[in-house]
């Protein structure tokens, strides 16, 4: 008996169920590299937004309750200067406080101090 010889007929068929495979896996390769790229970018924006809230509580938070405590105590100490200056100068104010008269004698004591 003569051997048979095994033929093997590629047919279109079984190549393109192997091109399928094959493209289904480059795909699949394909979308694990980006949701690793994903991955990667989610990490980065977290660390973003917790720098973006230290930044607020470290620089903005301090300069806002240095404001707020600005408008409490440099009005009182505004006055306490004012009336160190006009005890010097020789000008009385009943209350202490700067009044209109200490305004209306400003150009009087500029003249005083430029003699």
């Amino acid at each position: 008996m003569p051997k048979e010889k095994k033929t093997i007929i590629n047919t279109p068929a079984i190549s393109s169920k192997k091109q399928e495979t094959k493209t289904v896996l480059v795909e699949q390769q394909m979308l694990d590299k980006i949701y690793e790229q994903n991955e990667i970018i989610k990490k980065r924006l977290r660390l973003m937004v917790i720098a973006n809230y230290l930044r607020i509580v470290f620089l903005y938070l301090p300069i806002l309750i240095g404001l707020v405590i600005s408008f409490v105590y440099l009005p009182s100490f505004l006055e306490q200067i004012f009336g160190q200056y006009a005890e010097v100068l020789g000008i009385g104010l009943p209350g202490g406080g700067v009044s209109a008269q200490l305004l209306e004698q400003i150009p009087q004591i500029l003249e005083q101090l430029q003699k």
